[in-house]
């Protein structure tokens, strides 16, 4: 599987875990593209890891999208 997917700003899948302080933003197969409020920065992780690492968060979500296109391929 190799999908792709950036939920547009009027999907309500986007606030799923709104009451956890977190935008869900996207997907790549099993890995999620999140907001986190508690670290504000944009997040790779899997729905029970907000981020796998430091190296997963970002402050542009530009960058957050090009390393979820690019390097869990």
């Amino acid at each position: 599987m190799d999908s792709f997917a950036v939920h547009g700003c009027d999907e309500i899948i986007i606030f799923e875990w709104w009451q956890d302080g977190e935008l869900w933003l996207g997907t790549k197969d099993y890995y999620i593209l999140r907001w986190s409020s508690e670290k504000a920065r944009f997040c790779i992780g899997d729905a029970n890891n907000v981020s796998f690492s430091n190296e997963e968060e970002f402050i542009m979500f530009s960058d957050a999208v090009v390393a979820l296109a690019n390097v869990y391929s």
